[in-house]
């Protein structure tokens, strides 16, 4: 249908070539521009990722520049460090031709100046960008030896940025240290060594400050290590098996307390059959202690020792034998109330008391007007000892109170005539007092405190002597109250003291069954003038040809003097000669002496044995865990302690007995064990860690240290029996120090620094040469840390550039146009465009047609 008003086909022929050239505007732009996504509205998602990759890969090219400035940097501060090495293997060789004799020391030196020179100068010219890491002042405010070079920059998943970087601590790579704590390879002192390690005192500059604190090192406390083990029951050696001296009928006695319990008497019989044989005697002890009611133990033949065992095991178990005793039998019975020969048990007797020492006179006008310059001299004997005093002025003494008082003064001033020491300053002077007399008050009163004959007092040689002008005329001696000047002193008396005496009871030889052979035995008990009483002691008296008191006497006298002690205690006879008396040698207020216990012993004259029995005392053993060996400090860690370049602590230590291992502590162990640089320890845990560090480096294996409630424990890694043991424990400050740049070989700063021998030059100059080695193996070290930096730049250089290339490939796949594909649709929606245009000329011409049927 045709229509004036409406042209469908035109419309339609419009529309198809509006779209057509839309797209054709589109490609056209892309193959314009390149980039099938030039804009958000293109394809938003990709519009951004691209975006954000663009603006990334321009923060790597960044990334990329600060490398190459971090990268030449490096560079310089690694030239610098060669360089300097290869100036110091000159000096290192200059120092060794120094060593040898004939060579001129100061020519050398000069060499060295100018080597030491050059090495500043390499070390300040290392800058770049105005950056020196050869030569810092780390003292400047704000000052980081950590330097960072930015190495990379990254996006997480989340869109967070983060910048990488390669750190590089210049604290190991700095040649100088402009600070007052300078601390450079080349400036930093360095310890001064002889060849065997220990430390010079010449050669340099002197150490400073304390040793380190040894944290009780040197006193420890050991304690071995055990094994796992059950009870064990408790085992005595009774004796080696002795038949030799066995008589029939002879009985051996004992005490025995087991596994703690009360103490039981038991006798052994020996018989015919006990004394044939070993297994037979053995045999009687079991029926011994079965006859006592002892169970839980018995006796066995060991390689012939008797020996004990109880059933019990355990620490509760125990053996206890004590009181063996061989008795002498002839099958006659003791009466023991007549056959001890009189004597009787009695309670101890105290000797009479001791009495002060004391004189007493009354002052008495002189016989002659004295002046006030005579005087009376006279000598105070205390004890053993004599002092020579003198007292002036006998006439102006006044009271008795002050008479008292001024020969108080003049006793105390006395001189000792063999020493010269005044008797003031002697131990008696407090013994000895000088008052009014309490009891007759016109009289002065000389006394000890101590009581005794040893606390004996005395004036003697008491003589006047009246002066005129510079006359001394010599009066007569005084004696009693008639001197001339002496106003009443006289002698006085010594103290007393009294033995202790004893009186037995009536000797019954003749009416007891005392037979020869027979003993005696009973308790003594001496208490000397110490005071307290001691304990009983055991004494046996052989009545062996005991016919009479007399000899009876005898007898006791001699088991006395075996017993307590030659002429302690004296036997004696009572005024009627019917009983013994006992008088102690010493005597005073704190003497005693008694008998208890008095037996009658029955013998037959024939020597009795006990058959090779002895006492002895045995504890079982509870069952024990396996524990490891140890010691311990006896101390609690005081800290913190804080180590100096040159500060050391030493010890040995041995395992199990062994050879001994030196171990070494110093600042360098401390920093590997704590990973730090300042030498500081804070804690006993942080000491044991640094402890087990320094066993490593001595090659101590088998050992831990470790922290016990603050005590510094050190013990096995493996539980069992075995030892521990620390020695030697020393702690140093070090000694001499220098540094490269201020060594000096000329004569002068040998000699100021306190060489003055062949030896000590040599040693000196050998070690100067290890400490330049030293600096040389530190440069070497850092270099090779450098090193390691621009290996690590490279590689990160080269990987940047491949990531930037990746993301700008991927950037590109995202958003660049085919122009292949592109070119193509061009052409394609051209031809389309044509044909939209001709369809469109074609539709509206029908239009005109019809306007020319009405023309």
């Amino acid at each position: 249908m045709t229509s004036v008003n409406t042209n469908a086909s035109a419309t339609t022929a419009l529309r198809t070539l509006q779209q057509t050239n839309k797209a054709l505007d589109t490609t056209q732009n892309r193959i314009s521009t390149g980039l099938k996504i030039g804009e958000a509205k293109d394809n938003a998602a990709y519009w951004a990722i691209s975006t954000t990759l663009k603006s990334d890969n321009k923060s790597l090219s960044t990334v990329k520049d600060a490398l190459g400035l971090g990268a030449a940097t490096v560079d310089t501060a690694y030239q610098g460090l060669n360089k300097a090495k290869e100036v110091l293997d000159q000096i290192k060789s200059k120092l060794t031709s120094a060593t040898q004799d004939g060579l001129d020391r100061n020519v050398i030196q000069d060499e060295v100046k100018a080597l030491q020179d050059q090495l500043k100068s390499i070390a300040t010219s290392s800058i770049f960008s105005g950056e020196n890491w050869l030569s810092v002042d780390s003292s400047v405010a704000g000052y980081n030896s950590g330097k960072e070079i930015v190495a990379s920059f990254s996006r997480d998943a989340k869109g967070a940025v983060s910048i990488g970087t390669v750190a590089v601590d210049t604290t190991t790579i700095k040649l100088y240290d402009s600070s007052t704590t300078a601390n450079g390879i080349l400036d930093g002192g360095k310890a001064l060594k002889a060849a065997d390690g220990t430390a010079l005192t010449v050669g340099g500059t002197d150490a400073t400050g304390s040793a380190p604190s040894l944290q009780s090192l040197t006193a420890t406390s050991a304690t071995a290590g055990i094994v796992t083990a059950g009870p064990v029951a408790a085992t005595n050696t009774f004796g080696t098996i002795n038949r030799t001296n066995l008589q029939v009928n002879d009985r051996i006695t004992f005490n025995l307390s087991l596994n703690g319990a009360a103490v039981v008497p038991v006798k052994v019989t020996v018989d015919a059959t006990a004394k044939s044989s070993d297994a037979n005697f053995v045999a009687a002890i079991n029926t011994g202690l079965g006859n006592a009611g002892v169970t839980g133990l018995s006796a066995t033949d060991v390689g012939g020792v008797i020996t004990l065992t109880t059933t019990a095991t355990g620490s509760g178990a125990s053996i206890n034998v004590t009181n063996v005793a061989a008795l002498d039998g002839d099958g006659v019975a003791i009466v023991q109330s007549t056959a001890t020969g009189g004597l009787l048990g009695t309670s101890l007797t105290t000797g009479g008391a001791a009495t002060p020492s004391r004189i007493t006179f009354a002052p008495a006008a002189p016989a002659d007007t004295p002046d006030a310059n005579d005087y009376i001299e006279f000598d105070f004997r205390y004890g053993s000892e004599t002092y020579r005093g003198r007292m002036t002025g006998p006439a102006t003494h006044g009271t008795v109170a002050t008479y008292a008082s001024e020969l108080d003064a003049a006793v105390r001033a006395a001189l000792n005539v063999n020493t010269g020491t005044a008797f003031n300053a002697s131990a008696g002077s407090a013994d000895v007092t000088i008052t009014v007399d309490p009891d007759v008050p016109a009289n002065v009163l000389v006394q000890t405190v101590g009581k005794g004959a040893d606390k004996l007092v005395s004036f003697q040689n008491i003589n006047s002597y009246k002066v005129t002008g510079t006359t001394v005329g010599v009066g007569t001696v005084g004696v009693a109250n008639v001197e001339n000047y002496n106003t009443g002193l006289i002698a006085g008396t010594a103290g007393t003291s009294t033995a202790a005496v004893l009186t037995a009871g009536a000797y019954a030889a003749g009416s007891s069954t005392l037979a020869q052979g027979d003993r005696i035995t009973f308790n003594a008990t001496l208490s000397t003038a110490g005071g307290g009483t001691n304990a009983p002691i055991a004494v046996s008296v052989n009545t062996t040809g005991v016919t009479s008191l007399t000899t009876f006497q005898t007898a006791v006298q001699s088991a006395l003097d075996v017993a307590l002690g030659t002429g302690k205690v004296i036997v004696g006879q009572n005024g009627g000669n019917t009983a013994l008396t006992f008088t102690t040698a010493a005597s005073g207020e704190n003497v005693a002496f008694g008998i208890s216990g008095v037996l009658g012993v029955d013998g037959d004259g024939a020597t009795a044995a006990n058959g090779g029995l002895t006492a002895g005392t045995a504890t079982g053993t509870a069952a024990t865990t396996a524990a490891a060996a140890f010691t311990q400090t006896n101390s609690t860690f005081t800290g913190p302690m804080t180590f100096d370049d040159q500060d050391t602590v030493t010890f040995d230590v041995a395992v199990d007995g062994g050879t001994a291992k030196k171990v070494t502590i110093n600042k360098a162990i401390i920093s590997t064990a704590l990973t730090t640089t300042d030498g500081v320890v804070s804690s006993a845990a942080n000491y044991a860690t640094v402890i087990n560090t320094a066993f490593t480096a001595a090659g101590v294996t088998g050992l831990t240290a470790s922290d016990s409630s603050g005590f510094i424990k050190i013990a096995k890694s493996t539980p069992g029996t075995g030892t521990v043991a620390v020695s030697n424990a020393v702690a140093s400050s070090g000694g001499d120090t220098i540094s490269v740049d201020t060594i000096n070989i000329s004569d002068t700063a040998l000699t100021t620094a306190g060489v003055t021998t062949a030896a000590q030059r040599k040693a000196v100059l050998s070690a100067y040469i290890t400490v330049v080695n030293e600096a040389i193996n530190s440069i070497t070290t850092a270099a090779a840390k450098l090193g390691a930096v621009a290996s690590r730049i490279e590689l990160q250089n080269s990987f940047v550039d491949t990531l930037m290339d990746t993301i700008d490939k991927g950037v590109g796949n995202l958003v660049d146009a085919d122009l292949s594909e592109e070119s193509t649709r061009l052409q394609a929606l051209q031809t389309k465009q044509q044909l939209g245009v001709q369809a469109l000329s074609i539709a509206n011409s029908g239009t005109q047609n019809i306007l020319r049927l009405f023309q």
